[in-house]
């Protein structure tokens, strides 16, 4: 069956995604005006449409990437990385930057230049941050990737949109049931309408339909909408404005966080499409991403752009690429001609947010479901900083709407709440999420050396003071970056770091690397090795048994020379077709292993290394005397391996050529 662009779930996909876009856009257009101070004509004339340019070509680039990644894979189901403006910075970019400065200068020019700035130089961070990527997503637990974004899902995202829509129920309520009937239940709607688009339809009716009836439950904006022509205009002095200027460079504090938590947004949201089966290439994203970004600011843009978290919820939707194809196409006219005023106009924004729940509802869920059960542990702690977080979030605006400031109300909490410790897990909630869950994650695996070296990284971070340091000023949190900046906890998690690699220097870790250099095709032997199952047939005398335990597991018996066999699962943890095969292991043998595998002329070299700890008793206990012996014993299998696998590789091909 041939890979289709347009599909029925596309229709749906879009009214979900365009709904989150329009979001976006809606909240710049209101919050620019009433918290930024910049003016309506310079918000709709050259922010909105420098912002869909960006929009649109990274829809249409996402798109070309997933048509890319349907031919190569063979597969009908892919679905393209959906693409919008990021809503964390956009708030944080509103809220820390462009707000505090309009209320010191009420020089809205000057705000422009500085959310131009915060965008350019938030591209230019992703930019560099992209050649790490690819290293730091391989090298992090994918419990740790998805616990730190489902943070984000279940606190930002899902609770700040349930409260508003708890709280307006007679708007709300009615739009967020029928989203789940749509998509938790499964129920096709009326003349086959996508879920969202009915949702919005239904909601918008009941709001101009009390409205009618004499209940105000919501106001419209009411700005004059007048037709025409806004494209996007290059803004090159506005970009350059503030490169040496002291004006934009005292919020990196401010920009360098967010630019990272975009970078890691990012790969947690390729994680999480990875773990819904499709693959895309890190770097390439992430420079599309960073280079995006700097184009929306060189048109006027004052907010990023980037992968979009709900990757899994828009596939279950059943949307591929059509999807993200009319986002930016209806999003661009959109800009384009000021049709966000008339949105606005018509449109109340409770009716919109069951969708961006629903969201929010499947990321969190996605993060238990895609690990193993074992690390379900991991997870729970890696949502903890989040909600720190979101609590400061709930505390400050709490005290702010009261007529204080947690500058004074913070001595008077005491023992009733430790307000200093909320404190510290909100600053660099995303980094400490994702630390915290690796720690737990090599920790259930008993792989200490690795859990000393996650542990030694948030000591790094602490005396940094990228995570838990912050001051406390009169005119809020501020964060705190230098040398030592939050010493108690760099002290603490570097002692926790040596007790942990104590533990990990045992003799009863092995280290092996294995070399193969196989007569014929890389594909077939990428095959025959990628299917673990089958190893008894064809890797005799060693593997006795081998059977299918879950999703991409395999549990495994096997025997050398010496008289003991051990029992061991394997996981899939990453593949790259033809390339690399990386194995995580459970049991009677635990840690990592990774095939890899490269053709060169009739023969493929394979290189297989294996960092385990032997936890069966005869092996553990007799390391520190007989581990040579215990080493002959593996060898002894791989050299079996290698010849077991040529004899495999030559049968196959005798066997298709009769």
């Amino acid at each position: 069956m041939a890979y289709r662009i347009f599909r029925s779930g596309d229709v749906d996909g879009f009214f979900g995604l365009f709904i989150d876009n329009l979001l976006q856009l809606m909240l710049v257009a209101v919050l620019g005006h009433a918290v930024a101070g910049l003016p309506v004509d310079l918000i709709t004339h050259r922010i909105l449409p420098a912002a869909a340019l960006s929009i649109l070509v990274g829809n249409l680039y996402y798109s070309w990437q997933a048509i890319r990644l349907a031919k190569a894979s063979g597969r009908v189901d892919v679905t393209a990385l959906p693409y919008g403006i990021n809503t964390p910075s956009l708030l944080a970019y509103l809220f820390l930057i462009m707000g505090p400065i309009y209320q010191e200068t009420k020089d809205p020019n000057l705000v422009w230049q500085v959310g131009i700035f915060a965008c350019l130089m938030s591209g230019v961070l992703e930019t560099v941050g992209s050649f790490l990527g690819e290293w730091l997503r391989r090298h992090t637990p994918r419990a740790a990737l998805l616990a730190s974004l489902a943070g984000i899902a279940l606190t930002f995202i899902a609770l700040g949109f349930i409260f508003q829509i708890f709280a307006s129920p007679a708007l709300a309520v009615v739009p967020m049931m029928l989203i789940l009937l749509a998509y938790a239940g499964r129920r096709r709607m009326p003349f086959g309408l996508p879920g969202g688009l009915v949702a919005v339809l239904v909601g918008t009716g009941i709001a101009w339909g009390l409205r009618a009836l004499g209940y105000d439950l919501f106001t419209p904006v009411n700005h004059e909408y007048q037709f025409g022509l806004h494209p996007p205009i290059p803004a090159p002095k506005e970009f350059f404005a503030l490169i040496s200027s002291p004006w934009g460079w005292r919020h990196m504090a401010i920009i360098f966080p967010m630019a990272l938590f975009n970078l890691i947004g990012s790969l947690q949201n390729l994680e999480s499409a990875s773990a819904a089966g499709d693959d895309y290439p890190t770097r390439p994203c992430l420079l599309a991403n960073g280079f995006l970004s700097i184009l929306a600011a060189f048109f006027g843009s004052a907010f990023p752009t980037t992968i979009y978290i709900g990757h899994p919820a828009w596939k279950s939707m059943g949307a591929r690429t059509g999807y993200s194809i009319l986002n930016g196409i209806v999003i661009t006219l959109l800009c384009l001609f000021g049709g966000i005023t008339l949105v606005l106009n018509y449109i109340p924004l409770e009716v919109t947010l069951g969708i961006l729940l629903w969201i929010g509802i499947i990321m969190t869920s996605q993060a238990y479901q895609e690990v193993p059960r074992q690390h379900a542990l991991a997870v729970s702690v890696g949502l903890i900083p989040a909600l720190a977080a979101y609590a400061l979030f709930l505390i400050e605006t709490a005290l702010g709407k009261a007529g204080s400031s947690l500058f004074e109300a913070a001595p008077k909490f005491g023992s009733d709440l430790y307000i200093h410790g909320v404190l510290s897990l909100s600053q660099g909630f995303l980094l400490s999420s994702m630390v915290l869950a690796s720690i737990v994650v090599f920790l259930i695996e008993r792989d200490f050396a690795r859990a000393a070296l996650w542990t030694a990284v948030a000591a790094a971070l602490s005396f940094t003071g990228l995570i838990h340091a912050y001051q406390l000023a009169p005119s809020g949190v501020q964060n705190s970056f230098g040398y030592l900046q939050a010493p108690g906890f760099g002290f603490s998690y570097a002692a926790s770091a040596l007790v942990f690699a104590l533990y990990g220097i045992k003799a009863s870790q092995y280290h092996f690397v294995t070399h193969w250099k196989i007569r014929g095709r890389v594909g077939m032997i990428y095959e025959i090795l990628s299917d673990g199952k089958n190893y008894p047939q064809w890797w005799k005398p060693a593997y006795l048994a081998c059977r299918e335990v879950g999703k991409h597991r395999i549990e495994a018996l096997v025997r050398a020379k010496l008289p003991y066999t051990l029992k061991f699962t394997t996981e899939l943890v990453h593949e790259n077709p033809k390339r690399e095969i990386e194995l995580r292991s459970v049991g009677e043998l635990q840690g990592r292993g990774i095939w890899k595998f490269a053709q060169v002329g009739e023969w493929t070299e394979i290189e297989f290394t294996w960092d385990v700890e032997a936890t069966k008793p005869i092996v553990r206990y007799l390391s520190f005397l007989v581990k040579p012996i215990f080493i002959w014993n593996h060898n002894w299998v791989m050299e079996t391996g290698g010849v077991a696998l040529q004899k495999e590789v030559n049968r196959r091909l005798t066997s298709d050529t009769a």
